[in-house]
């Protein structure tokens, strides 16, 4: 039987956390938006990227008008956030599986804090797309490849063209160290998914929860909540790769210290380097 509480001391992982921080502040040898590499410090590369991402993201706001209802406002959600002025870089990562570094990005402000994962992958928008559409692989395939913490999951319903219902079961991360907290219920989810080819030629798959159907919440589970959340990836000029970046806001309810949630989201961002790491050479990953 799984119970939430916390398993570790407040002040074990307060000291986690700093060390962490001050490692990751000395990362001085970071790729910039095209994969070259250059000598940046931590906060340089967080003031040029952080113009960069607002700029793209003003970018793709400008289009909105093209949508209509629901994704209009999503899609305009989405890049608000990404163009927010109080993300901070917390990490740069070395990569899961070779190719480019990881940056964790953290917006504070909400009780649950957003993430947002930033690294290159070796195809373009639309193959990276085209492996969204297939929603059955997703389950199957891709969710076991790059989340850690995915237990099962199934499309429930096909409800418009490139649009789903989802329903997935996630065990909780360990706030410090790799795996599973221990004694936590695992956490399901249902969210609607749409794969959507922008105006401007790049790719985004968003998700946000929704209270549009008859599942029932099961004992053993805690029902959680996703609010606008997905990966949006943008041709990098004159080469067949992507910069993609993957925004989270997951809600784990339960009992839970809100200040431990935040501290292991964090390891989220790490999903979109394992996505990255299944590309090679602009072809679909044969998993």
């Amino acid at each position: 039987m799984g119970f939430d509480f916390v398993p570790v001391s407040a002040a074990a992982i307060a000291a986690a956390a700093l060390v962490q921080n001050v490692r990751s502040r000395k990362s001085k040898n970071v790729s910039s938006l095209d994969g070259s590499t250059k000598q940046l410090t931590k906060e340089d590369r967080e003031k040029l990227h952080k113009q960069k991402y607002q700029q793209y993201a003003k970018e793709e706001l400008s289009r909105c008008w093209m949508y209509r209802g629901d994704k209009k406002k999503d899609v305009d959600e989405y890049f608000t956030l990404m163009a927010d002025t109080g993300w901070r870089l917390d990490a740069v990562r070395k990569p899961i599986k070779g190719g480019a570094d990881l940056e964790v990005w953290r917006l504070p402000g909400e009780k649950i804090h957003r993430i947002m994962g930033v690294t290159n992958v070796d195809a373009t928008p639309d193959i990276c797309m085209e492996f969204f559409k297939d929603t059955d692989k997703v389950f199957t395939k891709l969710f076991p490849k790059i989340d850690e913490m995915f237990k099962g999951g199934a499309v429930l319903k096909y409800l418009t063209k490139g649009k789903v219902l989802c329903h997935a079961e996630f065990n909780m991360p360990s706030p410090t160290g790799k795996g599973s907290a221990p004694g936590l219920k695992p956490r399901d989810f249902i969210w609607e998914q749409t794969t959507d080819k922008l105006p401007t030629g790049n790719a985004l798959v968003l998700a946000k929860s929704t209270d549009k159907h008859d599942v029932p919440k099961q004992k053993k589970v805690v029902r959680g909540e996703v609010m606008v959340s997905g990966y949006y990836g943008r041709k990098i000029e004159g080469r067949n790769s992507s910069r993609v970046w993957y925004i989270v806001q997951a809600d784990p309810k339960g009992f839970l210290p809100k200040w431990l949630v935040n501290l292991a989201a964090g390891k989220q961002a790490d999903n979109v380097s394992r996505l990255g790491a299944l590309f090679q050479n602009n072809q679909l990953p044969k998993l």
